[in-house]
């Protein structure tokens, strides 16, 4: 089974994660028995417990760059305010919108990260729960094949 450790790189495990997903939609899945299926869903639900501190991390690297952003933005827009006599809102706000221009774009770079992670990471548990609904399938069948025929 794959370990998941901390160190991977986060484009390392969604590589990995993709490989599995690409396994399963090529798989017929009426021929892949219960105890692949569980080996498949432990390993998802390590993956899916990595990209959960992924998760984390990310959310709050997001949000120091944003304060770190805003406090610029705020030090640009008093610094054009205090540069000219009669400079308009405007003015100020555009010089310090300029000023943190690549700021934002890298934020908004994050954010695209963030949601593309954390989205990935909700899809996983739903294919885990299609998995145990497939193993719980299964073992009903085990079962009813085991009975006596009924009439």
């Amino acid at each position: 089974m794959t370990e998941v450790k901390p160190n991977k790189q986060i484009d390392e495990v969604v590589n990995e994660i993709m490989e599995i997903l690409n396994k399963i939609d090529k798989a017929k899945i009426s021929a892949v028995g219960g105890d692949k299926l569980t080996e498949i869903a432990i390993r998802l639900a390590q993956y899916k417990a990595y990209l959960g501190g992924e998760v984390a991390e990310l959310d709050y690297q997001l949000k120091m760059m944003e304060a770190v952003r805003d406090g610029a933005w705020a030090d640009l827009y008093s610094e054009a305010k205090k540069s000219e006599e009669k400079i308009t809102d405007t003015a100020c706000r555009t010089i310090a919108d300029q000023g943190t221009a690549e700021q934002k774009m890298e934020e908004i770079e994050l954010g695209r990260k963030f949601n593309k992670i954390k989205n990935l990471r909700q899809d996983i548990g739903d294919l885990i729960t299609t998995i145990q609904s497939r193993i719980g399938h299964l073992k009903s069948e085990k079962i009813d094949s085991m009975l006596p025929n009924l009439k």
